[in-house]
């Protein structure tokens, strides 16, 4: 029975990470299934050995305690609570992973899995919006009359409409199966037959989910294999290395200036006026900017210790409306900063968690040689700087499963 038991949950666990990118019910019952087989084969001296052989992989559950702490001094304890449900995932999934202790070949199957339905997701948005330029006759959703273009086959109308997915958190999804595969073809050299084709797909799909974050990421992860490349010894594969990367970047300024959808989003003005609310005058960097602006005021308020956990978004609120932020109010924007959301809720403790997060498996990946993980630290310090990834379930999870199995002891599974 406990051995159908471990299959079960195993099988589970895959079936969790497969619904990352799929609306968020699916993910929140997979989790409860997972938490109840883990806890129907219980074993209290496994867990117990695995904890203290392996408990650094619990570094992410600060992010839940730092929430716990932050009900202490909040005054809308609603909010609270809920953030602090949500991000309690950042405890009980690597609880589950340590009961689970997957080998080296699981990982990589889990990596593999992950990396392929974001293949699938994608192929699925390009073909709904194939389906919907077919539709209309038009390469552009005309139902959407204001000064802005929107094409049907390039970032927020390709994604959203086909998945209700934010094209930022897939293009977060998308870098990191990138990473997995630049590092087993430049950095561990197990390639095997299909990765560089899945690797060109995956980057492709990258281009037209176009979400500016992901490509600068995208470019890191790059610049992180020059640096592994550059220290080898061998001259060919350095060759092959940096003609890969100016490929890639030739092929993003050849795209940002000559496709007209791309160069619309990257070349835009950066002046704003708070109190124009249509949305079609606002951009994905401008909102930002106006939100950050806010956001920088409202921690000079509050700069030691914050606001507590379920308070932060009601500043922002205040001063969306002292500002007269017309649009950021109503549509009740968070920080759009995993840093300045941190210090808001929490202030320098949560600056200080938050970088622990960043730096602490960073360095400890460098010591180790461990390419996955420095990848993967990358693209969450990038992420950081544009969403509150740890504030919504899409994140959470994300980074709750992935963190945990990259940041095993060596010598289990790297």
């Amino acid at each position: 029975m406990k051995d159908y038991l471990k299959k079960a949950q195993f099988y589970l666990f895959l079936l969790t990470v497969a619904s990352i990118p799929f609306p968020v019910v699916f993910n929140r019952y997979l989790i409860y299934a997972l938490s109840a087989v883990t806890l129907a084969m219980f074993d209290w001296e496994m867990l117990k050995q695995n904890f203290f052989k392996e408990k650094r992989i619990l570094l992410g559950g600060s992010i839940a305690l730092l929430n716990l702490f932050g009900l202490l001094y909040t005054s809308n304890l609603h909010s609270g609570f809920s953030l602090l449900e949500r991000s309690a995932i950042t405890l009980i999934i690597p609880v589950i992973i340590l009961m689970v202790t997957p080998t080296e070949k699981e990982v990589n199957l889990i990596f593999y899995f992950f990396s392929s339905v974001c293949l699938a997701v994608c192929f699925y948005c390009l073909l709904y919006s194939f389906y919907r330029m077919f539709e209309s006759g038009s390469l552009i959703n005309v139902e959407k009359i204001s000064d802005r273009t929107y094409y049907y086959f390039i970032n927020n109308e390709l994604t959203s409409k086909a998945m209700g997915i934010s094209p930022i958190y897939l293009g977060l999804y998308v870098n990191f199966s990138i990473a997995f595969l630049l590092t087993k073809i430049f950095m561990r050299k197990d390639r095997r037959r299909g990765d560089v084709l899945l690797l060109v797909i995956l980057h492709f799909f990258q281009g037209i989910i176009f979400s500016l974050s992901a490509i600068l990421a995208l470019l890191l992860l790059w610049m992180i294999v020059l640096l592994k490349i550059a220290a080898d010894k061998t001259v060919a594969q350095r060759v092959r290395g940096s003609l890969a990367f100016l490929a890639i970047l030739l092929i993003c300024l050849i795209g940002i200036y000559r496709i007209k959808p791309l160069h619309d989003r990257v070349f835009l003005k950066l002046q704003y006026n708070f109190e124009y609310a249509h949305v079609s005058y606002w951009t994905g960097i401008t909102l930002r900017l106006g939100v950050w602006e806010c956001a920088l005021e409202a921690v000079k308020e509050s700069p030691l210790f914050g606001n507590g956990t379920g308070d932060a978004n009601d500043i922002l609120l205040e001063k969306y409306r002292e500002k007269k932020f017309l649009l950021a109010e109503y549509m009740k924007l968070n920080a759009h900063n995993q840093y300045l959301q941190s210090y808001l809720m929490h202030g320098v403790p949560g600056v200080i968690v938050i970088l622990s997060l960043l730096f602490v498996p960073f360095y400890q990946a460098l010591k180790e040689k461990n390419g996955l993980l420095i990848m993967f630290m990358a693209i969450l310090f990038l992420g950081f700087f544009t969403e509150v990834l740890l504030g919504v379930q899409k994140g959470l999870v994300f980074f709750s499963i992935f963190f945990p199995l990259l940041y095993l002891p060596p010598g289990e599974n790297k």
